[in-house]
Parts: C-alpha cells; sequence; structure tokens
C-alpha cells in the first residue's frame, strides 16, 4: 500500500497477523490512558445536513476520503460492470453525505464499516433496480437484476473483502498521522529508517545501522523503536474509534478482524 508520502510502507505480512503482533498491548494502553477514545467518533457526526457544523462536515469528510478504496473496491464486487462502479460508489458517497436521514442512523450499532457495508449492498441493487425499470418501461421487456448484479453466493467474500481493505487503510491512516507527528518535530529522516522496523521487513535495516547513520548509540534506537511501536498503538486505537460508537466496540473490530485473516 502507498502511504501518503509515496512510499511503500504497509506490512507484507497478513493484516490480521500485522494487528495480532501490534495490538498486544491495546488493552494495557487504555488501562494507562494512552488511548483516548476520541470525541469526533462518526455517530457524532450524524446531525442532519442543515445542522451539521463545518468541523463535522470536514471529519465526515474525510472518514470517506480514508475509506474511499475500500468503498470503490466493495462497489467492484458487487457489479458485473467494472465501469460502472467509479461513478456508482461516488454517487453514494455524494448522496449519503447530503441525507437528512443520515442522522436517524441506529447509533446503538455504531460501526461505519458495518453501516456502509449494509448501504452500499442496498444502493448497488436501488441503482440497477431503477434501472431496470426504466429498461422495462423504454423496451417493455422484462430483463434481470441477475445480468447487472453480482451472484448473492458472492456475497460473502466480497464482505470479507472489503473488510481486508478496510484495515489496510486504517493503518495506512495510522502510518500517516505516525509520519506528520515526525515530520512536525523535524525527525522524519529518523522516521523512515526506523519504519521498517515496526513491519518486519527484511530489507537490510538493523539497529546498529541506523545509530552509526544518525550517531545514536543501539540502546537509543532501541528505545525509539518501542516509542514508535507505542505511539503507533495508541494512533491505530484512535483511528478505530473514529469509526464505531463506543470505546468497547475499539476492541471488539479488532477482535471481529482477527476472526477474518
Amino acid at each position: 500500500m502507498e502511504t501518503a508520502a509515496g512510499s511503500s510502507s504497509f506490512p507484507t505480512e497478513p493484516v490480521s497477523s500485522f494487528i495480532r503482533r501490534v495490538s498486544v498491548s491495546t488493552e494495557k494502553s487504555e488501562e494507562k490512558s494512552a488511548f483516548i477514545f476520541p470525541t469526533t467518533h462518526w455517530t457524532t457526526l450524524l446531525q442532519p445536513i442543515n445542522q451539521r457544523t463545518e468541523q463535522a462536515q470536514a471529519a465526515l469528510n474525510k472518514l470517506f476520503e480514508i475509506y474511499h478504496r475500500p468503498i470503490l473496491n466493495y462497489v467492484h464486487t458487487l457489479v458485473r460492470h467494472p465501469q460502472h462502479a467509479e461513478d456508482i460508489a461516488q454517487d453514494f458517497i455524494t448522496k449519503l453525505l447530503a441525507r437528512e436521514d443520515l442522522a436517524n442512523t441506529d447509533r446503538a450499532k455504531g460501526r461505519f464499516r458495518g453501516y456502509l457495508c449494509t448501504s452500499i449492498k442496498h444502493f448497488v441493487i436501488s441503482h440497477y433496480a431503477a434501472e431496470d425499470a426504466k429498461k422495462r418501461k423504454v423496451l417493455n421487456i422484462a430483463s434481470s437484476l441477475d445480468s447487472l448484479v453480482a451472484e448473492p453466493g458472492h456475497s460473502d467474500d466480497a464482505e470479507k473483502e472489503f473488510t481486508r481493505q478496510w484495515w489496510r487503510a486504517t493503518i495506512d491512516e495510522g502510518v500517516r498521522r505516525l509520519r506528520a507527528e515526525w515530520e512536525a518535530a523535524g525527525k522524519v529522516a529518523l522516521f523512515e529508517d526506523l519504519e521498517p522496523l515496526l513491519w518486519n521487513k527484511k530489507d537490510g535495516t538493523s539497529i546498529n545501522g541506523i545509530a552509526l547513520k544518525h550517531q545514536m548509540t543501539p540502546n537509543a534506537v532501541s528505545l525509539r523503536k518501542m516509542r514508535l511501536l507505542e505511539r503507533f498503538r495508541e494512533i491505530l486505537l484512535t483511528v478505530i474509534g473514529e469509526t464505531v460508537g463506543s470505546p468497547a466496540e475499539v476492541q471488539e473490530e479488532i477482535r471481529q478482524l482477527l476472526q477474518n485473516p
């Protein structure tokens, strides 16, 4: 996966394995108050559009920006004609952001990922139902939605892939925010050398090599690596927190991912 900076930083190991490895101490982090559930999680942004603040609208737009790729790819798996997917996905996002009834979403369910998964399926079906009705009216023939929408048996695989891509987007956003912090501190060069250690990449990166390059001791580099990983865990929890309705659902989202390798 390409990061915002344009470098390929995504772990080569399976997403579930990576989350299992980096989230070992997430509950401990919460106990130490290292993780604070974000006040801008998605269920707080669901005011009717005419009551939505600029900050809420910007935050909601940002969520769709982060997860645009999983949404688009999911639409691709649900339609038989891929050339339609981009237009349908963009139409879905545009209409959803403008909907007055977005504020009526069941907040008890709380998960942005689950809400989108269901909404996208309904949107695609409705889209083709409307197209089908137009064809029958104009051509006076019966056409089948089956020729336009992917097979029902394909749905489970599509949802699993949507979940995997959702998590890739989540991790990528975590890396983007982490890098931004190091850039702001003027330490991006050190970050770029330490980052491969997060992914366990075997590209020749070593503690001693980084220490020599940055005129640090190996112990100091090891400490920076540990702090980098801890901070990444905190950021990852925050990114996840923005897409659920309560702190308890953060760990539940992680558990669901570990069941969907």
